[in-house]
């Protein structure tokens, strides 16, 4: 029931080792182009959750990370 999902918004999540097979599983069976909108908190973060990201991305072009401060004012579509 995911197929017609084109975008993922994660919001105050870590991505860490252990999340990782959760969110692999979700692109599984999501459409291959979904947009993923992931949010951070610190700057220090930013790196390391793009990089997270990106395994399940079809490309850059399709990631946004936002600080959570922001989350107000995202656009997504």
């Amino acid at each position: 029931s995911l197929q017609e999902i084109d975008t993922v918004v994660i919001l105050g999540h870590s991505m860490s080792d252990v999340d990782m097979p959760y969110f692999d599983e979700i692109s599984k069976y999501i459409k291959k182009n979904s947009f993923w909108f992931v949010s951070y908190y610190s700057d220090v973060e930013h790196d390391e959750l793009y990089s997270s990201v990106q395994q399940f991305a079809q490309s850059e072009n399709y990631i946004k990370l936002f600080k959570i401060d922001d989350f107000s004012s995202l656009k997504i579509a």
